[in-house]
Protein backbone atom coordinates (compact mmCIF):
# COMPACT_ATOMS: atom_id res chain seq x y z
CA UNK A 1 0.00 0.00 0.00
CA UNK A 2 0.95 3.23 -0.36
CA UNK A 3 2.48 5.28 2.74
CA UNK A 4 0.06 7.13 4.56
CA UNK A 5 2.25 10.71 4.23
CA UNK A 6 2.49 9.70 0.33
CA UNK A 7 -1.04 9.40 -0.17
CA UNK A 8 -2.20 12.35 1.70
CA UNK A 9 0.38 14.66 -0.38
CA UNK A 10 -0.81 12.94 -2.96
CA UNK A 11 -4.46 12.92 -2.85
CA UNK A 12 -6.50 14.38 -5.60
CA UNK A 13 -8.52 16.50 -3.56
CA UNK A 14 -10.16 18.77 -6.08
CA UNK A 15 -14.11 18.86 -5.91
CA UNK A 16 -15.98 19.90 -8.32
CA UNK A 17 -18.50 22.89 -7.07
CA UNK A 18 -22.36 22.34 -7.20
CA UNK A 19 -24.54 25.24 -9.08
CA UNK A 20 -27.17 26.09 -6.52
CA UNK A 21 -29.05 29.50 -5.35
CA UNK A 22 -27.49 32.13 -4.13
CA UNK A 23 -27.51 32.41 0.23
CA UNK A 24 -25.93 34.23 2.59
CA UNK A 25 -22.40 32.84 3.53
CA UNK A 26 -21.62 32.06 7.13
CA UNK A 27 -18.45 31.87 8.46
CA UNK A 28 -17.33 29.96 11.31
CA UNK A 29 -14.15 30.51 13.30
CA UNK A 30 -13.54 26.75 12.32
CA UNK A 31 -14.91 24.31 10.32
CA UNK A 32 -14.87 21.41 12.34
CA UNK A 33 -15.32 20.88 16.27
CA UNK A 34 -13.77 19.00 19.26
CA UNK A 35 -15.86 15.62 18.10
CA UNK A 36 -14.14 16.14 14.53
CA UNK A 37 -10.88 16.59 15.70
CA UNK A 38 -11.19 13.40 17.89
CA UNK A 39 -12.65 11.10 14.77
CA UNK A 40 -9.66 12.80 12.99
CA UNK A 41 -7.29 11.44 14.79
CA UNK A 42 -9.07 8.07 15.18
CA UNK A 43 -9.73 7.95 10.84
CA UNK A 44 -5.53 8.62 11.34
CA UNK A 45 -4.87 5.61 13.28
CA UNK A 46 -6.80 3.45 11.26
CA UNK A 47 -5.56 4.46 8.15
CA UNK A 48 -1.55 4.32 9.20
CA UNK A 49 -1.79 1.23 11.40
CA UNK A 50 -4.16 -0.58 8.40
CA UNK A 51 -1.11 -0.52 6.73
CA UNK A 52 1.14 -2.10 8.63
CA UNK A 53 1.86 -5.85 7.11
CA UNK A 54 0.03 -7.73 10.13
CA UNK A 55 -3.03 -6.37 9.73
CA UNK A 56 -2.66 -5.16 5.49
CA UNK A 57 -2.50 -9.15 4.39
CA UNK A 58 -5.95 -9.72 6.73
CA UNK A 59 -7.83 -6.46 5.44
CA UNK A 60 -6.85 -7.23 2.21
CA UNK A 61 -8.75 -10.84 2.00
CA UNK A 62 -11.77 -9.21 3.31
CA UNK A 63 -11.92 -6.73 0.17
CA UNK A 64 -9.94 -4.10 1.72
CA UNK A 65 -7.78 -2.91 -1.50
CA UNK A 66 -5.80 0.23 -2.86
CA UNK A 67 -8.94 1.85 -3.86
CA UNK A 68 -10.53 1.71 -0.95
CA UNK A 69 -7.63 2.95 0.92
CA UNK A 70 -7.66 5.68 -1.07
CA UNK A 71 -10.73 6.61 -0.81
CA UNK A 72 -10.26 6.81 2.87
CA UNK A 73 -7.30 8.73 2.37
CA UNK A 74 -8.75 11.28 -0.07
CA UNK A 75 -11.21 11.99 2.42
CA UNK A 76 -9.41 12.52 5.63
CA UNK A 77 -7.06 14.94 3.80
CA UNK A 78 -10.22 16.96 2.69
CA UNK A 79 -11.46 16.85 6.50
CA UNK A 80 -8.11 17.78 7.78
CA UNK A 81 -8.05 20.66 5.38
CA UNK A 82 -5.23 20.16 3.21
CA UNK A 83 -6.41 21.33 0.10
CA UNK A 84 -7.18 24.96 1.66
CA UNK A 85 -4.66 27.27 1.55
CA UNK A 86 -3.09 29.01 5.15
CA UNK A 87 -4.77 32.31 4.23
CA UNK A 88 -8.25 30.39 4.92
CA UNK A 89 -7.31 29.91 8.61
CA UNK A 90 -5.54 33.27 9.60
CA UNK A 91 -8.99 34.26 8.48
CA UNK A 92 -11.05 32.07 10.58
CA UNK A 93 -8.57 32.94 13.61
CA UNK A 94 -9.31 36.71 12.75
CA UNK A 95 -12.58 36.31 13.31
CA UNK A 96 -12.27 35.39 17.27
CA UNK A 97 -10.36 38.84 17.74
CA UNK A 98 -12.21 40.88 15.74
CA UNK A 99 -13.96 42.90 18.70
CA UNK A 100 -10.56 43.87 20.01
CA UNK A 101 -9.42 45.44 16.58
CA UNK A 102 -7.30 42.29 16.15
CA UNK A 103 -5.28 42.81 19.18
CA UNK A 104 -6.84 40.30 21.42
CA UNK A 105 -3.53 38.54 22.84
CA UNK A 106 -1.89 41.74 23.19
CA UNK A 107 -4.74 42.60 25.52
CA UNK A 108 -4.56 39.60 26.92
CA UNK A 109 -0.87 39.76 27.80
CA UNK A 110 -1.32 43.17 29.16
CA UNK A 111 -4.19 42.39 31.28
CA UNK A 112 -2.61 39.83 32.66
CA UNK A 113 0.61 41.92 33.85
CA UNK A 114 -2.21 44.46 35.49
CA UNK A 115 -4.07 41.95 37.57
CA UNK A 116 -0.38 40.82 38.61
CA UNK A 117 1.32 43.97 39.24
CA UNK A 118 -1.28 46.78 40.65
CA UNK A 119 -2.00 44.54 43.73
CA UNK A 120 1.84 44.22 44.01
CA UNK A 121 2.40 47.27 43.85
CA UNK A 122 -0.14 48.19 46.53
CA UNK A 123 0.78 45.94 48.91
CA UNK A 124 4.52 46.73 48.53
CA UNK A 125 3.61 50.36 49.36
CA UNK A 126 1.83 49.52 52.53
CA UNK A 127 5.17 47.62 53.39
CA UNK A 128 7.97 49.82 52.09
CA UNK A 129 6.77 53.39 52.94
CA UNK A 130 6.69 54.91 56.16
CA UNK A 131 3.27 54.21 57.78
CA UNK A 132 2.88 58.22 58.35
CA UNK A 133 3.39 58.66 54.80
CA UNK A 134 2.19 55.51 52.86
CA UNK A 135 -1.64 56.62 52.75
CA UNK A 136 -0.62 59.74 50.74
CA UNK A 137 1.74 58.13 49.00
CA UNK A 138 -0.46 55.21 47.52
CA UNK A 139 -3.16 58.13 47.22
CA UNK A 140 -0.77 59.66 44.65
CA UNK A 141 0.70 56.71 42.98
CA UNK A 142 -2.42 55.71 42.32
CA UNK A 143 -4.42 58.71 41.47
CA UNK A 144 -6.84 58.25 38.32
CA UNK A 145 -5.19 54.89 38.11
CA UNK A 146 -7.48 51.68 38.20
CA UNK A 147 -7.58 48.58 36.97
CA UNK A 148 -9.15 47.86 33.69
CA UNK A 149 -11.87 44.70 32.34
CA UNK A 150 -9.87 43.47 29.86
CA UNK A 151 -10.11 45.85 26.58
CA UNK A 152 -9.28 48.56 25.22
CA UNK A 153 -8.38 50.17 28.57
CA UNK A 154 -5.51 48.33 29.81
CA UNK A 155 -3.56 49.55 27.21
CA UNK A 156 -3.74 53.35 29.23
CA UNK A 157 -4.02 51.93 32.83
CA UNK A 158 -0.53 50.32 31.74
CA UNK A 159 0.90 52.91 30.08
CA UNK A 160 0.35 55.20 33.71
CA UNK A 161 1.25 51.89 35.61
CA UNK A 162 4.84 51.73 34.10
CA UNK A 163 5.41 55.50 33.75
CA UNK A 164 5.25 56.00 37.52
CA UNK A 165 6.95 52.73 38.13
CA UNK A 166 10.07 54.39 36.19
CA UNK A 167 9.56 57.60 37.86
CA UNK A 168 9.53 56.01 41.33
CA UNK A 169 13.93 56.02 40.74
CA UNK A 170 13.81 59.69 40.78
CA UNK A 171 11.03 61.09 43.60
CA UNK A 172 12.07 62.00 46.75
CA UNK A 173 9.25 60.66 48.21
CA UNK A 174 9.81 59.04 51.75
CA UNK A 175 9.98 54.99 50.57
CA UNK A 176 9.45 56.09 47.03
CA UNK A 177 13.44 54.57 46.14
CA UNK A 178 12.46 51.58 48.80
CA UNK A 179 9.19 51.08 46.57
CA UNK A 180 11.13 51.17 43.43
CA UNK A 181 13.30 48.38 44.60
CA UNK A 182 11.21 45.98 46.10
CA UNK A 183 9.18 45.85 42.98
CA UNK A 184 12.33 45.27 40.81
CA UNK A 185 13.82 42.51 43.26
CA UNK A 186 10.12 41.05 43.11
CA UNK A 187 10.41 40.54 39.26
CA UNK A 188 9.56 43.94 37.64
CA UNK A 189 13.02 44.39 36.55
CA UNK A 190 14.20 46.52 34.15
CA UNK A 191 14.22 44.08 31.31
CA UNK A 192 10.80 43.13 32.12
CA UNK A 193 9.48 47.09 32.36
CA UNK A 194 11.54 47.61 29.02
CA UNK A 195 9.00 43.93 27.73
CA UNK A 196 5.98 45.52 28.82
CA UNK A 197 6.81 48.85 26.91
CA UNK A 198 7.02 46.69 23.73
CA UNK A 199 3.69 45.72 23.89
CA UNK A 200 2.29 48.80 24.28
CA UNK A 201 4.33 49.95 21.29
CA UNK A 202 2.92 47.18 19.60
CA UNK A 203 -0.96 47.80 20.90
CA UNK A 204 -0.64 51.51 19.83
CA UNK A 205 0.90 50.91 16.58
CA UNK A 206 -0.23 52.71 13.61
CA UNK A 207 -2.83 51.01 11.55
CA UNK A 208 -1.31 49.04 7.99
CA UNK A 209 -3.18 48.48 5.31
CA UNK A 210 -5.55 45.36 4.95
CA UNK A 211 -4.17 42.42 3.45
CA UNK A 212 -6.23 40.77 1.07
CA UNK A 213 -8.04 38.11 2.09
CA UNK A 214 -10.39 35.36 1.03
CA UNK A 215 -14.12 36.20 0.74
CA UNK A 216 -16.40 34.80 2.77
CA UNK A 217 -18.33 33.07 0.01
CA UNK A 218 -15.08 30.84 -0.62
CA UNK A 219 -14.29 30.67 3.34
CA UNK A 220 -17.60 29.32 3.48
CA UNK A 221 -17.69 26.79 0.62
CA UNK A 222 -14.36 25.45 2.03
CA UNK A 223 -15.47 24.73 5.47
CA UNK A 224 -18.86 23.11 4.48
CA UNK A 225 -16.80 21.16 1.82
CA UNK A 226 -14.34 19.93 4.74
CA UNK A 227 -17.15 19.21 7.00
CA UNK A 228 -19.14 16.96 4.10
CA UNK A 229 -15.87 15.23 3.83
CA UNK A 230 -15.85 14.35 7.16
CA UNK A 231 -19.55 13.32 7.29
CA UNK A 232 -18.65 10.55 4.27
CA UNK A 233 -15.55 9.43 5.87
CA UNK A 234 -17.56 8.68 8.87
CA UNK A 235 -19.62 6.83 6.74
CA UNK A 236 -16.89 4.80 4.95
CA UNK A 237 -14.85 3.99 8.51
CA UNK A 238 -17.80 2.72 9.96
CA UNK A 239 -18.04 0.74 6.75
CA UNK A 240 -14.72 -0.78 7.34
CA UNK A 241 -14.81 -0.53 10.62
CA UNK A 242 -18.09 -3.19 10.74
CA UNK A 243 -16.02 -5.41 8.27
CA UNK A 244 -12.72 -5.13 9.89
CA UNK A 245 -13.26 -5.48 13.79
CA UNK A 246 -14.57 -9.09 13.83
CA UNK A 247 -10.64 -10.06 12.17
CA UNK A 248 -8.79 -8.77 15.34
CA UNK A 249 -8.89 -9.27 18.85
CA UNK A 250 -9.46 -6.19 20.98
CA UNK A 251 -6.04 -4.97 21.77
CA UNK A 252 -5.95 -4.69 18.04
CA UNK A 253 -8.93 -3.19 17.46
CA UNK A 254 -7.71 0.24 19.89
CA UNK A 255 -4.43 0.10 18.08
CA UNK A 256 -6.57 0.24 14.62
CA UNK A 257 -9.14 3.10 16.24
CA UNK A 258 -11.93 0.50 15.65
CA UNK A 259 -12.48 -0.06 19.17
CA UNK A 260 -11.98 2.86 21.67
CA UNK A 261 -11.41 2.06 25.39
CA UNK A 262 -13.96 2.59 27.42
CA UNK A 263 -14.38 5.97 29.98
CA UNK A 264 -16.27 7.65 32.61
CA UNK A 265 -19.27 9.17 31.20
CA UNK A 266 -18.67 12.92 30.03
CA UNK A 267 -15.32 11.27 28.33
CA UNK A 268 -13.73 12.59 25.83
CA UNK A 269 -13.57 9.85 23.35
CA UNK A 270 -15.42 9.51 20.11
CA UNK A 271 -18.36 7.45 19.88
CA UNK A 272 -17.50 3.44 18.51
CA UNK A 273 -18.71 3.24 14.68
CA UNK A 274 -22.09 1.22 14.97
CA UNK A 275 -21.38 -2.62 15.68
CA UNK A 276 -23.84 -5.21 13.89
CA UNK A 277 -26.04 -6.27 16.38
CA UNK A 278 -26.32 -8.68 18.61
CA UNK A 279 -26.90 -12.29 17.57
CA UNK A 280 -30.26 -13.62 18.41
CA UNK A 281 -31.04 -16.36 21.03
CA UNK A 282 -31.57 -19.73 19.86
CA UNK A 283 -35.10 -20.95 19.72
Amino acid sequence: MVPVKESLAAADVSVEEDESPAVEPEVADSAIGRSERLFLQRAIRFTTGIQSPQYAARAMAHGYDAAAHSEGVKLLAIGLGMDRPLSHFFLENALTSEGSGGNSELLIALDELENLWFPRARAIIRHRVPREHRDAFSAAFFKDLEQQPLGPGVVGSMAMFIGRVEGLAASDQPGAKAVAETLEARGLSKARVAHIKSLLALAQRAPSAATPRPSAEEIAKAQQRQRNAIADLRDWFNDWATMLRPLFGVRDQVVLGLTQVSRSKGGDDEEAPDAPPPAAPPA
